[in-house]
């Protein structure tokens, strides 16, 4: 067979991927050309050598790990700081809305905020994965002393609510105001008497607060001025905290007739009187005496 031939099949009989007739042929021929058996092991060394590989890719893949590093460290950088002025910046933007928030639907009042606060709920227990926002508001004008409310994200934070219908709507704050406002007048009067040793002195509406908003609210006036009379329209229970002797206790019917008459005497009419009595022994406490009827006639229980 001629040499031409056998050549053109090396690459296959090398590769072995020749028919078994063509292997045949090609050995054959080579036990007896030394040329042809020349070039297959000169072929066959091609194949074996270790020839350095070009890969083509690996500077793009320097380049593209380089990026991704300082990418990383990009992010990494960008949370640090978040971590550590993310309440900050949070609570200033809560700042602005919550003055967006009132400037919107209370543009009739000079309002200024007056207190701003986060509650966690971690810490509080509120249950809320983001806790709450809150901020005080009230009014600038001295006249309008009742125009005072919150504002608060409410569970989600992105949710906003105040309490404007409860505080000033149903004179909540006209109420607050005037309750305490005539709790310090009896504080003020009580201190007066030489006959008792006053401690403390406070009011509270003797009624439940839904019976305030329904039966009494419509009587009051918003930023209207304080007057003792007060307790001709709201239900009061005035709470005295005393020094008594164990003679004031064993007499403590007479006792508490007593304070009611001063009572009646500085133009203080209240519905309702509770006691805390301090003796060298001990502490005695008596609630909801009623002041429009006989004290004499009434089972007062120390407790």
């Amino acid at each position: 067979m001629k040499c031409e031939i056998i050549q053109d099949l090396i690459p296959t009989y090398c590769e072995g991927v020749c028919s078994e007739e063509t292997k045949i042929l090609v050995e054959a021929h080579i036990q007896e050309c030394a040329a042809c058996r020349q070039e297959i092991e000169a072929y066959q060394e091609i194949e074996t050598m270790d020839l350095p590989t070009i890969d083509e890719k690996k500077p793009f893949k320097k380049i593209i790990k380089g990026y991704q590093k300082k990418l990383f460290l990009l992010c990494l950088a960008f949370l640090m700081i978040f971590l550590l002025f993310e309440t900050r910046i949070t609570s200033e933007l809560m700042k602005l809305r919550f003055l967006s928030y009132v400037t919107r639907h209370y543009a009739q009042y000079d309002l200024e905020m007056t207190s701003f606060s986060y509650d966690d709920p971690q810490v509080r227990s509120f249950g809320i994965d983001n806790g709450y926002y809150t901020a005080s508001f009230q009014s600038k004008n001295k006249q309008e002393k009742d125009i005072a409310f919150q504002v608060y994200t409410d569970g989600f934070i992105f949710s906003i609510k105040d309490s404007y219908e409860h505080q000033i709507n149903q004179k909540w704050n006209t109420h607050d105001r005037l309750i305490n406002a005539y709790g310090e007048d009896v504080k003020k009067a009580f201190l007066r008497q030489a006959d008792f040793a006053l401690l403390d002195a406070s009011a509270s509406l003797a009624c439940i607060s839904d019976y305030f908003d329904k039966n009494l609210a419509e009587h009051l006036k918003l930023n209207q001025e304080y007057d003792k009379s007060i307790d001709s329209i709201l239900p009061i229970n005035i709470m005295l905290t005393l020094h008594a002797t164990e003679t004031n206790i064993e007499n403590i019917q007479a006792y508490t007739q007593n304070i009611v008459n001063i009572l009646h005497s500085l133009d203080f009419s209240p519905l309702r009187l509770s006691l805390r009595l301090e003796t060298a022994k001990q502490s005695y406490r008596i609630d909801n005496i009623d002041c429009t009827k006989d004290i004499v006639a009434q089972e007062l229980i120390l407790e």
